[in-house]
């Protein structure tokens, strides 16, 4: 601190580390008291979320995987709509806005695969009337009031179910129960009969709706403090819900079919996860006491002896617990025989996307991951002083004797940059007006860069070879930095963090127990609209939605569509150009192929083949299947044929240490970190595998959270970071900030 400013260097690139670097210059916008140096892997910014432009395919975006933002996502918005309105873009930029970066999308489809056919079920969730409406706020410092307290989430998620099963008929009303599952309403407490009998108007308390109605009730006077029902306990509820779910379990087995089938089994999960929450004492001890669980077992846990066989057969069947397990890639080493997902984080991720989404269900980009999100944030940093240093690769980060702080870091350079560039530009010319990161790096700003580019290099990938280093540096503390934020995915810390590893026993915990998974990405852009594909996935929806269908559940390996012809005008193809562009992804399993991206992009492109021939069909009807897919359908630039139209695609293998999605395996919260006590004194955490304040899940908003909370450890300013009081129970405040 010579110059009297804190010098602080930032390992990585993703949105775990840019939130960092953006709220310290939120705190310290002129530069006056920071420093801030970002050391990032090859060319580009974005982690996970990078994304790249081809340009021998008309600048197309080319991403790792399927990106669509939650409208819960109240952090990670926050950060860009306020480095929206700081870059101040004009109105003829293509992302000028918030509204122009994302648009909204309502409905999406589970697969249900009932009697061996696979079919649609349509999820709609109903938007904000106001168009305007985005999650998050325009301002760091302005606290969101969109996330309620514990009580309030268990009373919402009462009242849907109340809503939900009241929306058909043949539900709501009483049932004849199969002797063995008559609701035991006669054994609930006399105070709880006449709360009953109160609510139902004269309607038979053998109803489910009049049983939701009760709950819903108890639930508001405990969560209102109201003593008119001086012995009413949370308990109470429970037990009412217990009720409910025996009449709506026999709703189950005799209405098989869409679309009451599917409310049921909405209803079912639903009032086991409020059952298993008031049983666990969630609602004071937070829902970190679940963590032990699977979200499978939890649910089973909560079910009644005599329902225990019976709900266990459902959960092994249900569309919506599949959907759950793909859209999380809950599954260990990628074996699909082994699905893992802790019950807190699911519990937590499942309150907090349906009861507190804000403005749309989903919001998805309408440029590249990287150029909608890493593009604006790289300009407002660059403009705000600090300094990026690509082709950083950090090798190794070395702590004091004593274990106190990190006294090295080590970096490889990767290369050198030619005569007369004095820092790297990463980007092109820009595509459709934007500017965009290319899908290599720009080879003239590089020493020897056209041999390079012959050669194939790839200074991303962990298992490529690479040439030797132009140099190797080794910061030391007190000189080039002093304070460090690592942003960098916990698949890769194992080596980079050996010497920390080997000095605390939570480091070693932390990179040996948090389980990470690789997955794989598949790309179509299609000549065909996407509502001409056909099939019942791809039919006009009511009410009707504007952005084209999203899709989980289904069979794998790509088990997650969506339609993402949203990103066509982003692109620059010649005429004629595709007409709409499609996304799959999944996991990969680790025994699937070697670690050798050569190898394992054979294998992603081999598993893409023959999901497309054999599965695609049931998405895309006109698609035909075996020898009669309709390659056709593939666009291409250069002439071809059959099945070398695939060719021209687009697929990859997320294999690398740093490209692996980290999991939130049962019993593995205790190992994460806090970003803001590393055991390291000028060390802090950044990134979706640090122990957030709430839902501990690999996603862009917790990486966001995981930034402002080390931000703050940091700089010692309290930051207002928006999220549910669920982990721990009401002991914290809705709104916090970390200092």
């Amino acid at each position: 601190m010579a110059d009297g400013k804190i010098k602080v260097a930032i390992l990585g690139g993703g949105m775990g580390a840019m939130s960092a670097a953006l709220a310290l210059t939120e705190i310290d916008p002129k530069g006056e008291k920071y420093e801030i140096t970002v050391h990032q892997l090859g060319w580009r910014l974005g982690g996970k979320t990078a994304s790249g432009r081809n340009p021998e395919y008309g600048q197309r975006i080319e991403e790792h995987g399927l990106h669509i933002w939650s409208g819960a996502y109240n952090n990670a918005f926050t950060l860009m709509r306020l480095t929206f309105k700081a870059l101040n873009r004009p109105p003829s930029d293509p992302l000028a806005t918030i509204g122009d970066a994302f648009k909204r999308q309502n409905q999406f489809f589970l697969t249900s695969d009932e009697n061996d056919t696979w079919s649609p079920w349509s999820a709609w969730l109903p938007p904000d009337e106001d168009p305007n409406v985005f999650p998050g706020v325009d301002s760091l410092w302005d606290n969101d009031p969109v996330m309620p307290p514990f009580t309030t989430l268990i009373s919402r998620m009462i009242a849907w179910l109340k809503a939900l099963i009241g929306q058909h008929q043949g539900l709501a009303s009483p049932i004849a129960p199969q002797a063995a599952m008559v609701a035991p309403i006669a054994d609930l407490p006399p105070h709880v009969q006449l709360l009953i009998a109160s609510v139902s108007g004269g309607a038979p308390a053998q109803s489910a709706t009049v049983l939701l109605d009760a709950a819903k009730r108890a639930a508001e006077l405990l969560e209102n403090g109201d003593k008119s029902v001086p012995e009413l306990i949370w308990t109470d509820v429970a037990d009412i819900l217990r009720c409910a779910l025996y009449l709506v379990f026999v709703a189950y087995l005799a209405f098989p079919e869409p679309p009451e089938r599917e409310i049921s089994e909405q209803g079912l999960i639903g009032i086991l996860i409020a059952i298993g929450a008031i049983d666990n004492d969630c609602l004071t001890g937070g829902f970190h006491m679940l963590d032990a669980l699977d979200f499978r077992d939890f649910l089973l846990q909560s079910s009644p002896a005599l329902l225990k066989d019976d709900i266990r057969t459902f959960l092994s069947s249900t569309a919506l617990m599949r959907a759950l397990y793909d859209y999380c890639f809950a599954y260990e080493a990628g074996d699909r025989t082994k699905p893992s997902l802790s019950a807190c984080t699911a519990v937590q991720a499942l309150l907090r996307l349906g009861l507190t989404y804000k403005g749309a269900f989903f919001f998805k980009a309408t440029a590249g991951f990287g150029d909608t999100i890493f593009t604006p944030l790289y300009q407002l940093l660059k403009s705000r002083g600090v300094t990026f240093c690509f082709f950083h690769n950090v090798t190794a980060l070395l702590p004091s004797a004593d274990g106190s702080t990190i006294e090295t870091i080590v970096i490889e350079q990767q290369v050198d940059l030619a005569p007369g560039v004095l820092e790297y530009d990463p980007f092109g010319p820009p595509v459709a007006g934007i500017h965009s990161w290319p899908n290599a790096p720009l080879w003239n700003q590089l020493l020897d860069g056209e041999r390079l580019a012959a050669d194939g290099v790839n200074f991303e990938d962990y298992y490529s070879p690479q040439p030797p280093a132009a140099a190797t540096l080794r910061l030391q503390q007190g000189q080039q930095f002093d304070q460090v934020i690592l942003g960098i995915p916990v698949g890769a810390l194992g080596t980079i963090c050996k010497a920390l590893v080997d000095q605390h026993q939570c480091w070693a915990d932390m990179v040996s127990k948090l389980g990470t998974v690789r997955t794989q990405a598949l790309q179509f852009w299609v000549d065909c609209a996407v509502h001409n594909l056909g099939g019942p996935f791809m039919a006009p929806q009511t009410p009707p939605e504007a952005l084209g269908p999203i899709a989980t559940g289904y069979v794998p390996p790509l088990d997650t569509y969506s339609d993402m012809s949203q990103l066509l005008p982003a692109e620059a193809w010649r005429s004629p150009a595709p007409l709409s562009v499609a996304y799959f992804c999944g996991v990969m399993a680790d025994d699937a192929a070697p670690n050798d991206a050569k190898l394992a992009t054979a294998k992603a492109k081999q598993d893409g083949l023959a999901w497309t021939t054999s599965q695609l069909q049931v998405l895309w009807s006109n698609a035909g299947s075996g020898t009669n897919f309709q390659w056709n359908l593939l666009h291409t630039v250069r002439p071809a044929t059959g099945q070398d139209r695939f060719d021209q695609q687009f697929w990859r293998a997320n294999i690398s240490p740093g490209e692996r999605y980290v999991l939130s395996l049962p019993n593995t919260l205790k190992y994460r970190l806090e970003p803001g006590n590393s055991g390291y004194t000028n060390l802090f955490l950044a990134g979706d595998w640090t122990k957030a304040l709430e839902v501990n899940v690999g996603a862009v908003e917790v990486a966001a959270m995981s930034g402002l909370a080390a931000a703050s450890a940091l700089s010692g300013v309290k930051i207002p970071i928006s999220y549910a009081n669920t982990l721990y129970g009401p002991l914290l405040a809705g709104q916090a900030g970390l200092a």
